[in-house]
Protein backbone atom coordinates (compact mmCIF):
# COMPACT_ATOMS: atom_id res chain seq x y z
CA UNK A 1 0.00 0.00 0.00
CA UNK A 2 1.47 3.34 -1.04
CA UNK A 3 -0.24 6.63 -0.25
CA UNK A 4 -3.31 4.90 0.79
CA UNK A 5 -3.93 3.52 -2.39
CA UNK A 6 -5.05 -0.08 -3.24
CA UNK A 7 -7.40 -1.95 -6.08
CA UNK A 8 -11.43 -1.61 -5.07
CA UNK A 9 -12.86 -4.45 -3.01
CA UNK A 10 -9.12 -5.35 -1.11
CA UNK A 11 -9.39 -5.67 2.17
CA UNK A 12 -7.21 -7.13 5.23
CA UNK A 13 -9.06 -10.20 5.45
CA UNK A 14 -7.62 -10.93 0.92
CA UNK A 15 -4.21 -9.97 2.53
CA UNK A 16 -4.25 -13.11 5.03
CA UNK A 17 -5.29 -10.68 7.75
CA UNK A 18 -1.47 -9.04 8.18
CA UNK A 19 -1.12 -5.58 8.37
CA UNK A 20 2.29 -4.42 6.84
CA UNK A 21 3.58 -1.18 8.72
CA UNK A 22 6.63 0.92 8.18
CA UNK A 23 9.64 0.31 9.73
CA UNK A 24 12.71 2.73 10.25
CA UNK A 25 13.86 5.92 10.40
CA UNK A 26 12.49 8.19 7.07
CA UNK A 27 15.96 9.11 5.68
CA UNK A 28 14.79 10.80 2.37
CA UNK A 29 11.98 12.45 4.33
CA UNK A 30 14.58 14.20 6.86
CA UNK A 31 16.72 15.44 3.64
CA UNK A 32 13.76 16.45 1.91
CA UNK A 33 13.26 18.89 5.19
CA UNK A 34 16.31 19.79 5.47
CA UNK A 35 16.86 21.02 1.85
CA UNK A 36 13.72 22.73 2.01
CA UNK A 37 14.61 24.82 5.49
CA UNK A 38 17.83 25.61 3.99
CA UNK A 39 15.64 26.66 0.34
CA UNK A 40 13.90 29.22 3.29
CA UNK A 41 17.14 30.46 4.31
CA UNK A 42 18.62 31.16 0.95
CA UNK A 43 21.56 28.75 1.33
CA UNK A 44 22.04 26.55 -1.93
CA UNK A 45 18.47 27.49 -3.61
CA UNK A 46 19.10 25.83 -6.65
CA UNK A 47 20.65 23.12 -5.22
CA UNK A 48 18.21 22.11 -2.76
CA UNK A 49 15.45 22.64 -5.53
CA UNK A 50 16.80 20.33 -7.88
CA UNK A 51 17.55 17.28 -4.97
CA UNK A 52 13.87 18.04 -4.22
CA UNK A 53 12.78 17.54 -7.75
CA UNK A 54 15.12 15.17 -8.37
CA UNK A 55 13.01 12.92 -5.43
CA UNK A 56 9.59 14.31 -6.54
CA UNK A 57 10.49 13.47 -10.49
CA UNK A 58 11.54 9.77 -8.93
CA UNK A 59 8.37 9.53 -6.90
CA UNK A 60 6.05 10.38 -9.85
CA UNK A 61 7.59 8.18 -12.05
CA UNK A 62 7.05 5.40 -9.85
CA UNK A 63 3.42 6.23 -9.20
CA UNK A 64 2.70 6.54 -12.99
CA UNK A 65 4.37 3.25 -13.37
CA UNK A 66 2.39 1.88 -10.90
CA UNK A 67 -1.13 2.87 -12.29
CA UNK A 68 -0.84 2.93 -15.80
CA UNK A 69 1.47 0.22 -16.62
CA UNK A 70 0.68 -2.31 -13.82
CA UNK A 71 -3.05 -1.47 -12.87
CA UNK A 72 -2.29 -2.07 -9.32
CA UNK A 73 -2.93 0.97 -7.84
CA UNK A 74 -5.97 3.33 -8.63
CA UNK A 75 -6.09 7.04 -9.03
CA UNK A 76 -7.25 9.24 -6.02
CA UNK A 77 -7.12 12.27 -4.90
CA UNK A 78 -3.75 11.57 -2.28
CA UNK A 79 -2.39 10.57 -5.77
CA UNK A 80 -3.23 13.50 -7.45
CA UNK A 81 -1.69 15.58 -4.38
CA UNK A 82 1.57 14.30 -5.04
CA UNK A 83 1.19 14.41 -8.70
CA UNK A 84 0.39 18.99 -7.90
CA UNK A 85 3.87 18.80 -5.43
CA UNK A 86 5.61 17.59 -8.20
CA UNK A 87 4.37 20.62 -10.36
CA UNK A 88 5.04 23.09 -7.73
CA UNK A 89 8.17 22.07 -7.01
CA UNK A 90 8.72 22.41 -10.88
CA UNK A 91 7.66 25.89 -10.76
CA UNK A 92 9.61 26.44 -7.55
CA UNK A 93 13.00 25.40 -9.69
CA UNK A 94 12.17 27.69 -12.76
CA UNK A 95 12.17 30.43 -10.46
CA UNK A 96 15.27 29.97 -8.45
CA UNK A 97 17.31 29.44 -11.80
CA UNK A 98 15.41 32.59 -13.22
CA UNK A 99 16.58 34.62 -10.56
CA UNK A 100 20.47 33.39 -10.85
Amino acid sequence: ERYGLNQPGLNQHSLGGEVVSPSGFPWIAAAVVTCTTMMIHNIYPVRCSLFVLAYDVLDSLGLFFEIFVTGRLVLNELVMKKLALFGCTCLLVAHSVKDQ
